[in-house]
């Protein structure tokens, strides 16, 4: 059985209200080929946040009509619908892939079979080029080759697949006037429907469904399209930062559904708000808090000399530790050598001066580190007078 965790994010201060919407019409493949380049092309805004490793990311791209007559139609036939408000709406993801060569395969979002449509990703979309653009810098200056080409990958568009809900523009008026009477505390009778929380300044959770290896996640919001996070885990534990970001998406006011798969027995879910960086490093307050376990007010975390976003999603560094191989060189400095500092040891020799300061700022020692052997270990030094080192602070200047 599925649980939520019905845990709220940051104060909101507007009120909600429950406007006329009308979703687009779509007539032809072509038009829905144009909204996904348009989604590709939005992540630039927000995707370089997710974690540089090989799994897979939802970004609802929203809810779209199409005509009984329409090209479209014929997505009926191979996509089953799930329910929404008790109205049939089919939901469709986009991979895309370089198996053979750039395309974007269409695919059901709950049967988890085969695709049911192919198309040829633009040429214009170049998937290096994006990492690049996303990720600034693009790879550390001491990876080349093929080791540059694994870099942009575990970073690629491959990662993200959009995901979109399409339903007959004759039920649309069904599915709209449901909408309306849950927005009002008034769901239509029998019918699953989202609930709006008491304090309506709030993003909160209204209704969860679950699916045959998925799941429905409804949102309420009263800002129309405020940048939420959708963050996970399997179980409740005392780590705060062990939730996994499962999509960034952008609800429309007053409930928005976020649907993916989950094959968990059970999951915890909580909804933040991302678009807050408090210090500035890039990355948001929320990411930093529950997933990675940096701190939202610095823009380092470690200390030293390099911000976060860099330490984590260019040179994918730890970033609360100082020196990854224990050689004796914070991994700062080797960058600043040209260096890996997960791989390459600084050797025999390698020594700079540290200044030690006490709780009072006061300068109580200097002393020169020098860096292990070929085989790493820790750093070597002396302090005259002898302090308890935990009682002191570092800094790589007077």
């Amino acid at each position: 059985m599925y649980t939520m965790l019905a845990l709220v994010a940051f104060l909101m201060t507007a009120s909600a209200k429950a406007g006329m919407f009308q979703p687009v019409n779509l007539a032809t493949w072509g038009e829905l080929d144009s909204l996904v380049a348009e989604q590709f092309a939005e992540t630039t805004n927000f995707a370089f946040i997710y974690p540089p490793v090989l799994c897979r990311f939802s970004l609802p791209g929203g809810t779209f009509t199409f005509s009984p007559d329409s090209e479209l139609a014929g997505l009926t036939n191979g996509v089953t619908p799930t329910l929404h408000f008790g109205v049939p709406v089919w939901q469709v993801s986009i991979v895309e892939t370089v198996d053979v060569s750039r395309v974007w395969l269409y695919v059901g979002t709950w049967d988890g079979g085969p695709a049911f449509r192919t198309n040829d990703a633009p040429s214009s979309l170049d998937a290096r080029q994006w990492v690049r653009d996303v990720y600034r810098e693009g790879p550390p200056s001491y990876l080349t080759g093929t080791e540059a080409d694994e870099w942009c990958l575990e970073r690629d568009r491959c990662r993200m697949s959009p995901e979109f809900i399409l339903i007959s523009s004759n039920d649309w008026p069904t599915l709209w006037a449901a909408t309306v009477a849950a927005a009002t505390n008034n769901p239509p009778s029998g019918s699953p429907a989202p609930v709006r929380p008491d304090d309506t300044n709030r993003l909160a959770f209204a209704a969860v469904q679950a699916h045959p290896n998925g799941l429905d996640l409804t949102v309420y919001t009263p800002v129309d399209r405020l940048p939420v996070d959708l963050l996970a885990r399997p179980a409740l534990g005392t780590a705060t930062n062990a939730w996994l970001i499962r999509s960034t998406f952008f609800p429309l006011e007053p409930f928005d559904t976020w649907s993916g798969p989950y094959l968990g027995a059970a999951g915890f879910f909580l909804a933040a708000r991302c678009d807050t960086d408090s210090d500035g490093d890039g990355i948001a307050d929320d990411r930093e808090t529950y997933v990675l376990g940096t701190d939202p007010h610095k823009w380092d975390s470690a200390g030293l000399a390099l911000g976060d976003f860099a330490r984590m999603y260019v040179y994918g560094l730890d970033p609360l530790k100082r020196d990854t191989n224990g050689d004796g060189m914070d991994d700062d400095e080797a960058i600043m050598r040209g260096m890996n500092p997960v791989t390459q040891n600084a050797g025999v020799g390698a020594s700079t001066i540290r200044y030690l300061y006490d709780a009072d700022d006061r300068l109580t020692a200097t002393f020169t580190t020098t860096a292990g052997g070929s085989g790493g270990g820790a750093v070597r030094y002396s302090v005259s007078p002898a302090h308890n080192i935990q009682s002191v602070s570092e800094r790589c200047e007077p």
